[in-house]
């Protein structure tokens, strides 16, 4: 069994592992990524708990937080209704979607398309 404890200096509200590596072990690919109440999303690396990234889309509270099948890429969802779409290699926000706008984002679920 593993048992991760992640240090946490404001409310975290949402929590994300990302997939596994293609040979299918837990390695130092694997990370958490996590939203909080300050807009941040912060990326987490399971093997030694070290915060590998801290990044900032959201103006309001981080409600939901998703990756995508392959881990390329990060979704994260705010208390105002923005989904944002990221890289979870450079932090960048790709793109943000508004269709919600006003309306808490409080699930996000990636699946790959067939």
């Amino acid at each position: 069994m593993l048992i991760v404890t992640i240090p946490c200096t404001q409310s975290c509200l949402s929590l994300a592992w990302s997939p596994r590596t293609k040979s299918g072990t837990v390695g130092e690919c694997q990370r958490i990524a996590a939203g909080y109440s300050d807009g941040t999303v912060r990326i987490f690396s399971v093997s030694n708990t070290e915060m590998e990234m801290k990044t900032h889309p959201h103006p309001c509270a981080v409600t939901s937080v998703a990756f995508s099948v392959s881990g390329e890429v990060l979704l994260t969802g705010g208390k105002d209704g923005l989904l944002a779409v990221s890289s979870p290699r450079t932090g960048m926000t790709i793109r943000v979607l508004s269709d919600h706008k006003g309306s808490p984002i409080t699930t996000i679920q990636s699946t790959s398309k067939k």
